[in-house]
Formats: C-alpha cells, structure tokens, sequence
C-alpha cells in the first residue's frame, strides 16, 4: 500500500518521501520502520485519502496524532477574521468620510432640562423618596 511519509532528520528538518509498505514495515532510504500497529493521518487527495506517517530517524515506530502538542491561542480564526473586518469597514468609514451625527448642544441642554423637572415632580408626588 503507497502512503507518505515525513522523514524528521532532525527537529527542524524534513523531507517528505512516498513509499510502500510491506507486510507492516516500510524501508525508506537505508531505514526501515514498524507502521503495523500506529494510526496515521490521513491527507485527502482527489480519489480518496492516503495515509500519512510521521517518522523520526532514531526512532523505530511512527509518531502519532496523540503525540503531537497542539498550541494554544487565545486568539481564534475566527476572532482574526472579525477583526480584520473591523478594520476593513474604519477604513472605508474613514475614507468616505461617514459621519456620526454631530453633537448639538441646544439638545442636551433641553434632554437635561426636562430630565431636571421629571425629577422634580417624582421626588414631589413621593414616587423617589428622598
């Protein structure tokens, strides 16, 4: 059965190598590994999935996706994605010059009038006691 491989030469260092295996044992270059009883990755191709094995040079059998850390992040792609929306739309605000309404003070200052006398006449009537 063909399945890949990538070959660690070190830590930092690959190689990815096609090769078939036999009778539960793959030879890949001048080394061989035991596959029979580890559980690959499968990578999707255009007719089905091959299997996917992680081999490091000093070790006899294949890594396992059990094996691997999986970094944390408190960032998701999906937090990445919104905030690259965000500032795709205060640019385009910035841009084409939308404004907010502007601040009108005649406005506040008759909001904060009769907000002064609904006040006065609950506090009147004893609905808020003082």
């Amino acid at each position: 059965m063909k399945s890949l491989f990538i070959l660690l030469h070190s830590n930092y260092i690959a190689e990815i190598k096609k090769s078939t295996i036999k009778d539960g044992f793959v030879r890949i270059e001048d080394k061989e590994f035991m596959v029979d009883n580890v559980k690959p990755f499968l990578v999707k191709t255009k007719w089905g999935a091959l299997p996917l094995y992680i081999v490091k040079w000093d070790t006899l059998y294949p890594l396992e996706p059990k094996d691997f850390n999986i970094y944390e992040s408190p960032i998701t792609p999906e937090m990445q994605k919104r905030g690259v929306e965000l500032k795709f739309w205060h640019f385009l605000l910035k841009r084409f010059g939308a404004r907010l309404p502007g601040f009108n003070i005649i406005y506040f200052m008759l909001a904060l009038l009769v907000g002064m006398i609904t006040m006065y006449v609950l506090m009147h009537f004893r609905i808020i006691p003082i």
